[in-house]
């Protein structure tokens, strides 16, 4: 299946480049095996979502408010309450990683899927990136591994849209992903690539929109 760009644009009127996008999607599609219309509906309403209709290509952690901070990552971070004064030990003060992104990457992503200490800089390094929004560092090495380019050292090319489509297309076929779209399980599709479901009612909009566009 191919998708024009004017088939994109009315899925997501943001963005800022459809025939780019366009065309290195349909690239993805074809080397990765995304060719049903279930399939490719799927995938570009999450796609869209996770980069705002493919217009941030990079992980926004420039939280300003520190309950934002808090309720995003709650089992990490702690603010003042009746009932809750004191902070536990196993939790740090949300109102320190404000306006911070990298001092707030490099907590939360720290230890963890190929990542350093919080010194080593690597969740800020390895936050996400492309229309998936690849995060961590193995998962940066993986990608790279099987695409055969050089993700771990140059993480910034996934913004491109050839290579972050690319990555997008291995994501969704390493992941199996394509089987839960195929059966139109939204729910199944959204934790394969946000366990928590954050977002779900943005995603299943932009699902019905892409089956309207696909099928016209």
């Amino acid at each position: 299946m191919i998708i024009s760009p004017v088939q994109l644009l009315r899925i997501a009127p943001r963005c800022h480049d459809t025939i780019a996008w366009a065309a290195a999607l349909n690239e993805a599609m074809r080397e990765w095996g995304i060719e049903s219309r279930l399939q490719v509906a799927h995938w570009l309403a999450q796609l869209a979502h996770e980069s705002a209709e493919f217009t941030r290509l990079v992980e926004n952690l420039n939280f300003r408010a520190p309950e934002r901070i808090r309720d995003v990552w709650p089992l990490r971070f702690w603010l003042p309450s009746a009932k809750e004064p004191t902070r536990p030990p196993v939790r740090r003060d949300a109102r320190e990683f404000v306006g911070n992104a990298m001092l707030l990457a490099n907590y939360v992503y720290a230890g963890r899927n190929g990542n350093g200490s919080e010194s080593s800089g690597d969740g800020w390094r390895y936050r996400g990136r492309g229309p998936i929004q690849l995060t961590f560092k193995d998962n940066y090495a993986r990608a790279g591994q099987a695409l055969g380019l050089p993700l771990v050292e140059q993480p910034e090319i996934v913004m491109d849209p050839d290579v972050g489509a690319r990555v997008a297309g291995w994501y969704w076929t390493d992941k199996r992903i394509g089987p839960l779209a195929d059966a139109d399980d939204i729910r199944a599709v959204t934790k394969k690539i946000n366990p928590g479901l954050a977002g779900l009612d943005d995603r299943r909009r932009y699902l019905t929109t892409a089956k309207q566009v696909l099928a016209a």
